[in-house]
């Protein structure tokens, strides 16, 4: 007969009070207070009543576990949970099955309710009753295998994995003799509990053993027929093996369960939408991103019609979208990657919205999902929309529990990248500030990153102080984590900021470390050389700064010679860095005066821009641009005029094509010296007008960086026109170049604009006392302004304008006096100059007396100084004396002139001795002046000397 529970309670109640020693008082206790908890819903019709007590303690049993299942249905966990402690108490310690089947019930709601200690205890005890049950008899190993897989579920959930594998290895080891006796019935759990085994020992760090365990699970499955629990086997390998590192045969064992599942008889779309997923995530994890996407996009398909018929299957459909995204953006189809994340963020959002407890964590994952999918197709103010979002449900989620601190801080972190992309760097430095905080907050392993992220931010906005620290400090948390990657790419990243704000020795330090750092990784893995040859390429230009040209060469020949392993024809993931380093050795090269090999190997650099340039225009021009000028320069430099003027047009013609107008404006510089030095006039001016007409506009929008340049140019151009002896001309822009350079505080530059005016001033006749004054008042050093004068009056000499350089020369001689004046010890070596340039002017006025008499007391200056230190003047003082030897034969002085000659002939013997490339040419010509100058006097020694100077010649290159 079946009674209602509001029924039995009264009776147990009856029987517990007239027999209190039979029943527990704890009991009745308890089921008072289920029934005031439940009300009406344990109250049932009036029945009879029962007087066996045995029958009504165990209709009761029975009908609690039944309340306590609708309870659980309901999600009433509470009071389930009251119902399953009242359910074991009234088990019969005697019934040991019976036991602790109810223990297994009461971890249920345990579990639900978070109470996992509680839980754990409760499966334990559970295990050990059906293991000490299954010892006696053997059919309840059933029972256990049962009990096995929610037990280790909870041990793994709070942190006792190696109990969890202990629990599954117990049950193996129960059920393997009973499977291989033949026992069918025991095959199936033995099966079952191999994979969980399998699974428990993959994940404790034993991925081959795991193998091993599921491929026997498999085949125990395959001898019973195969099918659903075999695809199901070969799913869960796959995944063991994809964690063991065997891709392929993680792809395989994906492909055998997904012919299991093509091969059951009923068409179980779920297991099939699974098993193409798992396919296309194996051929995702080979880069098979072709395969990847049509194996998801069949998935994505099944998994669609799945959805709209059962809600239910709506969050494995959002997921298989958020991985199809991330495979579409992979096999370059950006727009449906956004297309996909954007699906999978509704039916995120729609989930949120009705269960916000169990699917906020995953609409704030999925935008940020989006987010990087927008930012592939360029849509970085999308993306930025997307993150605030997430941001926002990332801090609704912190605030019910700290562990999501990291989530939130990586939102941050993204959000900063999006807003730098946008131009926005203010607010991506305090987002990425953010970010930093709160990795720092939770001991995050991703601080590192954030900090070199922070101090790339405080560079890119010049602040270099702040940045150094920030870099620095992310330097030491991969130090102390042991993290070489990221220590050598915080390294790197030091070293550009010190370059940048030249704090050279700083930069060669960090720079050397990087590259030791990364050394140390290439040495393990060769992966690393491309990343070894980067930061040579920094160290290298670290070293260049700091004058360490040899060095700066070592580094990026090394750098070079690791590139030239890894690039191959047609490639573009190496040869942009080859041609990169190509270009910088060849400018180290030619900063040591190596031309020739400076010249090869910027040829080089050349043809790699080139076939660079053919495949991706729109990257590579602007480089190739680059390197086709400093070829130009370089062929300049050895006399390869022509060459060089049209390297140096090819360049003006990438730039022109790429709408380079900054890069455009420096090589139409270049290209008025080309056409320069071929005496092309016409297209010089032309270059350089139109390199004037760019950098205006480009000061007009932005003056800062240009108008330095402007300056240059108007000089050049200024220069150009007082060549063609178009003095009038050249002077406007020069006053215009000095108004544009003395707000901007470079004074060198402005020197050298004020000493070409007063060249063209000079050649004008102007006054030019208002110009000198501005000298003597930007230098602050009378020395340094007689040397500029004098530097003017040999220009004046040159263009034989003699009187205004004689007027010039006086100006300079009385600031000299003054000095003089000022300090009786200067040194003499600029009134030195000027008696040469006295004396020239002289000599060219044909007053060779008063021109010797000049030179004689340059001569004797310049022998006082050649005493005290001979390196530093012996040759001056040979060409000084060979001057004064022609003065004095001009004013028909023959014997002193000889004297002198003699003189300069023995000082240069001595210099080309030491050092004969440099001074054996010089030599030379002052043998030829001895030799004639001999003639002249009618000595037998003229014809030696002569014979001599002329066997020297032959000694010297042919261009001397």
């Amino acid at each position: 007969m079946t009674m209602g529970i509001g029924r039995l309670v009264k009776q147990y109640q009856v029987h517990v009070a007239a027999q209190p020693e039979r029943f527990r008082t704890a009991v009745s206790a308890s089921l008072d207070d289920l029934c005031a908890r439940l009300g009406e819903e344990v109250h049932g019709t009036e029945q009879l009543v029962v007087d066996d007590p045995d029958i009504v303690q165990s209709e009761l049993h029975r009908s609690l576990r039944e309340l306590a299942d609708r309870l659980a249905w309901q999600d009433r966990h509470d009071d389930e949970l009251l119902a399953r402690r009242i359910v074991l108490d009234l088990c019969e310690t005697r019934d040991e099955l019976r036991h602790a089947r109810a223990l297994s019930d009461l971890a249920v709601p345990l579990t639900v309710l978070g109470r996992l200690e509680e839980a754990v205890a409760v499966r334990r005890q559970a295990f050990r009753v059906l293991c000490e049950l299954a010892g006696k008899d053997v059919s309840k190993w059933l029972d256990v295998a049962l009990e096995a897989e929610p037990c280790s579920d909870l041990l793994v959930r709070t942190g006792d994995a190696a109990l969890a594998t202990e629990v599954c290895r117990q049950t193996v080891q129960g059920l393997a003799p009973l499977a291989e006796s033949g026992l069918f019935w025991a095959q199936e759990p033995f099966a079952r509990c191999l994979l969980r085994l399998a699974e428990r020992v993959a994940e404790d760090g034993d991925p081959e053993e795991g193998v091993r365990l599921a491929q026997e699970s498999a085949e125990q499955f395959g001898a019973l027929g195969g099918g659903r629990n075999l695809a199901r086997v070969l799913d869960a390998l796959s995944g063991i093996k994809a964690h063991a590192g065997d891709l392929p045969g993680a792809l395989e064992a994906a492909l055998d369960a997904l012919v299991q599942v093509r091969s059951l008889s009923d068409r179980d779309r779920m297991a099939l939408a699974a098993a193409l997923q798992t396919v296309g995530l194996r051929h995702a994890d080979l880069g098979q991103w072709e395969q990847a996407h049509e194996n998801l996009v069949e998935a994505g398909e099944l998994f669609a019609e799945l959805s709209d018929e059962d809600p239910s299957v709506a969050p494995r459909y959002a997921a298989l979208l958020t991985e199809l995204s991330e495979v579409q953006a992979r096999f370059g189809r950006a727009e449906a990657a956004v297309e996909s994340a954007e699906r999978a963020t509704l039916l995120h959002r729609d989930l949120a919205r009705q269960d916000p407890a169990a699917y906020q964590k995953e609409l704030a994952l999925g935008l940020v999902n989006l987010s990087r999918r927008l930012a592939g197709t360029g849509q970085h103010a999308k993306a930025v929309y997307a993150l605030r979002e997430s941001v926002k449900h990332y801090r609704r989620l912190r605030e019910t529990s700290q562990e999501w601190t990291p989530d939130l801080a990586r939102s941050h972190h993204y959000l900063g990248e999006q807003l730098a992309e946008l131009g926005r760097h203010e607010p991506a430095l305090e987002e990425t500030r953010t970010a930093v905080g709160l990795y720092r907050e939770c001991a995050s392993p991703d601080l590192g990153f954030a900090l070199k992220e922070l101090g790339t931010r405080l560079h890119n906005l010049g602040r270099a102080e702040e940045s150094t620290a920030a870099t620095g400090e992310a330097i030491e948390v991969f130090r102390a984590s042991g993290d070489l990657p990221g220590l050598a790419n915080a390294l790197y990243n030091l070293t550009v900021t010190h370059n940048v704000a030249d704090q050279i020795d700083d930069a060669v330090r960090s720079g050397t470390e990087a590259v030791e750092v990364y050394q140390r990784m290439y040495d393990e893995d060769s992966d690393w050389a491309a990343a070894l040859a980067n930061a040579l390429g920094l160290l290298g230009a670290a070293r260049e700064g700091a004058g360490q040209v040899a060095h700066a060469i070592t580094s990026v020949e090394r750098a070079v010679s690791l590139l030239e392993r890894l690039h191959t024809p047609g490639d573009d993931e190496f040869g942009p860095g080859l041609a990169r380093a190509l270009h910088n050795l060849s400018r180290h090269l030619e900063k040591e005066g190596r031309l020739e090999r400076s010249l090869e190997h910027m040829r080089r650099s050349v043809a790699l821009y080139g076939e660079l340039t053919q495949r991706d225009p729109d990257r590579f021009r602007r480089r190739l641009a680059s390197s086709w000028l400093s070829l130009g320069i370089y062929l300049s430099r050895l006399g390869e005029a022509e060459e060089a003027r049209s390297a140096t047009a090819l360049a003006v013609d990438l730039n022109r094509q790429a709408g380079a107008r900054e890069n455009l404006a420096l090589a139409l510089f270049q290209l008025s010296s080309r056409d320069a030095a071929l005496g092309r006039t016409d297209e010089c001016l032309a270059s350089l007008v139109a390199a004037t007409e760019i950098y205006e506009e480009l000061a007009l929008a932005q003056p800062d960086p240009y108008l330095a340049n402007l300056a240059m140019s108007l000089e050049k151009l200024a220069a150009c026109h007082s060549e063609q002896d178009d003095h009038a001309r050249a002077l406007p822009m020069l006053e215009r170049a000095a108004d544009i350079r003395e707000p901007l505080g470079d004074k060198d530059s402005l020197t050298g604009n004020l000493r070409q005016r007063l060249f063209v001033q000079s050649c004008l006749e102007h006054d030019v006392e208002e110009t000198v004054e501005r000298l003597i008042d930007i230098q602050h050093d009378l020395v340094r302004t007689v040397r500029t004068l004098d530097g003017v009056v040999q220009e004046l000499i040159g263009v034989e304008l003699l009187d205004v350089a004689q007027q010039l020369l006086d100006r300079a001689s009385g600031l000299w006096e003054i000095h003089r004046f000022q300090q009786p010890d200067a040194e003499p070596l600029p009134n030195i100059s000027l008696l040469d340039s006295h004396a020239t002017i002289l000599s060219r006025n044909g007053q060779y007396e008063e021109a010797a008499a000049a030179q004689r007391q340059a001569v004797e200056l310049l022998e006082s100084l050649a005493q005290e230190e001979p390196d530093g003047y012996l040759d001056g003082l040979a060409v000084f004396r060979a001057r004064l030897s022609r003065y004095l034969r001009a004013a028909d002085r023959h014997a002193e002139a000889l004297d002198h000659q003699r003189q300069a002939v023995e000082t240069y013997e001595k210099l080309a001795a030491f050092d004969p490339g440099t001074y054996r040419p010089a030599l030379v010509s002052s043998l030829t002046d001895l030799g004639r100058l001999l003639r002249d006097l009618g000595s037998s020694e003229a014809d030696v000397a002569l014979a001599r100077a002329e066997t020297l010649r032959l000694t010297l290159p042919d261009d001397e």
